[in-house]
């Protein structure tokens, strides 16, 4: 028997955690995705949380900062060693949001001021005047969502007298969870040159190799191992 069928390939040595920070700009990528992850898995409430490994391709913004003004050179390359190790980051999609009309409504929802009531961009009405969705297929998808918000409210035992009043509030959270799951995803899909108009029906494990500019931060959960493990915070929007 070779070797190569002992060898363990779980077991690559010690994890490193990427450096809290920002990497990249928004038209010079920092970030680049490694791997798909295998413990990507659905969370309680069907959504898929598709996991990935990333590492950095430059160091953090602050480390060039700080080593530039120590030098005095501007922002010269930092050793490699600065930005050696891994992060995680997690992409939650859920069915029910891969489509126009979840997608449409949600956006809505989110430009609507807090202390008024009218939305700033309708993206509903420019979705039905594209041909993208109808009225009646928006209407039912906010009906869903509407009655989403009404259970929710009734698992935790809002009062019977509440209920309605706390509909808008309840609905304008389900939305802002879509919209904050999906802005995340459209980024990425910018940064890979895939047109939004394929979201719907792109495979997610395609976004390995994908280079982006995004922030890290260190991970309130430690590794199994106990040491310090790093995530994605956020994801710029490429220019």
């Amino acid at each position: 028997m070779s070797f190569l069928d002992t060898v363990k390939t779980g077991s690559t040595g010690e994890k490193v955690a990427l450096a809290p920070g920002n990497y990249g700009t928004k038209s010079q990528p920092g970030l680049k995705i490694l791997m798909y992850g295998d413990w990507s898995k659905p969370d309680k409430n069907g959504t898929m949380r598709h996991s990935f490994l990333v590492a950095a391709t430059q160091p953090s913004n602050e480390s060039k900062k700080a080593k530039g003004t120590a030098n005095g050179n501007g922002f010269p390359d930092a050793p490699e060693d600065d930005f050696e190790g891994t992060a995680f980051m997690t992409v939650p999609l859920n069915d029910g949001w891969l489509n126009a009309e979840a997608a449409a409504l949600a956006f809505t929802e989110v430009s609507r001021p807090k202390d008024s009531g009218d939305p700033q961009a309708d993206y509903v009405q420019q979705a039905i005047e594209a041909g993208e969705i109808t009225v009646e297929s928006a209407q039912k998808a906010q009906a869903y969502y509407v009655k989403v918000a009404t259970d929710k409210l009734l698992a935790a035992n809002t009062p019977a007298d509440k209920v309605e009043e706390a509909i808008p509030a309840q609905y304008h959270k389900e939305m802002q969870q879509i919209a904050i799951a999906l802005g995340l995803y459209f980024r990425l899909l910018d940064w890979a040159g895939v047109s939004r108009s394929q979201a719907f029906s792109y495979d997610v494990k395609k976004l390995v190799d994908v280079q982006f500019s995004g922030s890290i931060k260190e991970s309130d959960n430690p590794g199994k191992d106990g040491n310090k493990v790093s995530e994605v915070a956020g994801i710029k929007e490429k220019k």
